[in-house]
């Protein structure tokens, strides 16, 4: 009989988890309705990464990360957006990857359009060619078990609303994979 009750709340708590997670989708989903308004503010794109890598080693103990930002980029931008762009790449390497996966942030500005780029390339799995270059970033395309394929979605909404672009590469399976996001410096 025991043993029973401990089968029956372990279920109830795997229910439980799992509605949570359903809430969580729901919650991110919701955010691609949402006509997003970027709040623009004058940054310096190398501080901010510095600031942002600082809190998100904290937040994200298992992940190695390092940044190489070797000028000033001014940017304006939208700080916000761009942890949260930062926050799922971050999350998704990571949940690829598993503990110990290293991840290396590159941030210059001598693209040709004139863009700061942003590259995160890590150390996870890689990315199957089937799903490249632009299937993982719709709804629900996930390479990872009980990923909910939304985080990429969310973060090239974000980066399209402040008139960027995102893109990823992957040579294959094994093999990391690096996004690479660009954004407009005025």
């Amino acid at each position: 009989r025991r043993q029973r009750q401990m089968c029956i709340r372990d279920r109830l708590e795997a229910v439980d988890d799992a509605l949570g997670r359903m809430d969580k989708v729901q919650e991110r989903l919701d955010m691609l309705k949402l006509e997003v308004v970027p709040e623009r503010r004058d940054m310096e794109l190398g501080r901010f990464l510095k600031d942002l890598c600082g809190q998100l080693e904290k937040k994200l103990k298992v992940i190695d990360i390092a940044l190489d930002c070797r000028i000033a980029i001014p940017l304006v931008s939208d700080p916000k957006l761009l942890a949260r762009i930062m926050e799922n790449l971050l999350l998704n390497a990571l949940e690829a990857g598993g503990e110990g996966t290293q991840v290396r942030i590159n941030a210059y500005h001598n693209d040709p359009q004139g863009q700061a780029v942003i590259e995160v390339t890590d150390s996870g799995p890689g990315i199957s060619q089937h799903i490249l270059p632009d299937a993982l970033f719709e709804p629900y395309k996930t390479t990872k078990p009980g990923g909910s394929g939304i985080g990429l979605t969310i973060a090239r909404h974000f980066t399209w609303a402040m008139g960027g672009s995102l893109a990823v590469h992957s040579d294959g399976v094994g093999k990391g994979s690096t996004f690479t996001f660009r954004l407009p410096r005025g």
